[in-house]
């Protein structure tokens, strides 16, 4: 019984520090991409007005290239609109999403104009 029990305290212990590295890695993760984000740098944004179903990734999606990473940018429009991570977006609203800095000059252009819509 007591074998038991101290298998159990170990197998905790052992989940808790996992749990831990998982996390700590994570926000290391974040902040080496905040670090060399070029969308957080950049002054020029689009304007897009967010379709139904439409989520914070489908649309960043749209405006990288295989190059890029996705996240990025996913990290730079929720800090431009001052988005929480876990925030909603609804169809109709208007997000301004960050072109990178060394691609554009101080731009704004709207996603309505750029499409032709």
């Amino acid at each position: 019984m007591k074998t038991s029990q101290n298998h159990q305290q170990i197998l905790i212990k052992l989940c808790f520090g996992i749990l831990l590295i998982a996390i700590l890695l994570m926000e290391f993760d974040a902040s080496v991409i905040k670090a060399n984000n070029s969308y957080i740098e950049s002054k020029a944004f689009i304007e897009v007005r967010v379709q139904p179903g439409e989520s914070v990734w489908s649309i960043a999606s749209r405006y990288v290239t295989d190059k890029d990473d996705v996240r990025e940018l996913i990290m730079a429009i929720r800090q431009r609109n001052e988005l929480s991570a876990n925030a909603e977006i609804f169809a109709g609203q208007t997000l301004k999403v960050p072109m990178k800095a060394h691609n554009h000059s101080n731009t704004i252009v709207s996603a309505a104009a750029k499409t032709g819509n």
